[in-house]
């Protein structure tokens, strides 16, 4: 799939803007962005006066944006929205319009909560959280059926809903650099997934439901409080790779793991 990019800024006398591979048509006029409660901005030069329906790809990263141009819900090939560092961004109820979209950024955006309708959009597959202010997610998350990668780093989580085990596609999970104490024992449900990070939480124990992650590659849990890893640890037969540096294991606890995950890289 070709990938069309463009990049909508809004200055405080007219719209400038980035057109890359013929994504939209130019011409002269009245600017389709005006700066919040002002009067209306001098006419660009050059402005947007139509957006191609074959747009796949719109990067409106640091653009100061409340709301989504007019006419992008309705681009029917959308698949990648990268919104990150617009902290007044709100999506309205036609956003669940994009029936095509599979990425959605939203970093660094200043978000307490995870905006509802984001659970409604059936498509996604990789939504990128990270760098805001969130404290907990939504329990419809877990009706995003085709999510394959989550990312909430450094955030202020403490608690994970029951239903974040109810995402069979989930591959990769990012939870690192939050305030969360313990996992729900939920979390076993996610039978795809790969790599769960966890790093920099305040982590005390594991539930034995991580034990049952059959596919599991890469779990990282440095710097957090665990004393002890679950008694069936072992049976994570596909991890590659375990990371407990920073945490209070003693020696004969890691010597223990290491004999119960003999295929396992186990990082102290």
């Amino acid at each position: 799939m070709t990938t069309i990019q463009t990049t909508f800024r809004v200055g405080m006398s007219a719209l400038a803007l980035a057109c890359l591979a013929g994504c939209v048509s130019m011409d002269e006029g009245v600017p389709v962005v005006m700066p919040p409660g002002g009067a209306p901005a001098q006419p660009a030069k050059r402005v947007v006066t139509l957006i191609s329906p074959d747009l796949t790809l719109l990067n409106l990263r640091n653009q100061d944006l409340t709301a989504l141009p007019a006419g992008v819900t309705g681009l029917p090939r959308l698949s990648e929205i990268y919104l990150d560092g617009n902290p007044r961004i709100v999506l309205g109820e036609d956003f669940a319009r994009l029936r095509s979209l599979k990425r959605l950024s939203l970093q660094g955006c200043g978000l307490e909560r995870v905006p509802d309708i984001v659970c409604r959009v059936g498509s996604l597959e990789v939504l990128s959280l990270d760098d805001n202010l969130l404290t907990g997610l939504p329990t419809d998350l877990g009706k995003l059926g085709a999510l394959r990668v989550l990312t909430l780093d450094r955030n202020q989580v403490r608690v994970l809903p029951e239903t974040i085990g109810s995402l069979p596609a989930l591959q990769i999970f990012n939870l690192d650099n939050n305030l969360i104490e313990e996992l729900p024992v939920t979390i076993g449900g996610l039978t795809a997934l790969k790599t769960l990070s966890l790093a920099g939480n305040r982590i005390t124990r594991l539930p034995d439901s991580v034990c049952g992650l059959a596919a599991l590659e890469s779990l990282d849990l440095r710097n957090n409080r665990l004393t002890r890893m679950p008694e069936e640890v072992g049976r994570l037969a596909a991890l590659k790779v375990l990371t407990v540096t920073g945490n209070l294991l003693t020696r004969t606890e890691i010597q223990r793991i290491r004999r119960l995950l003999p295929h396992t890289m186990v990082v102290e």
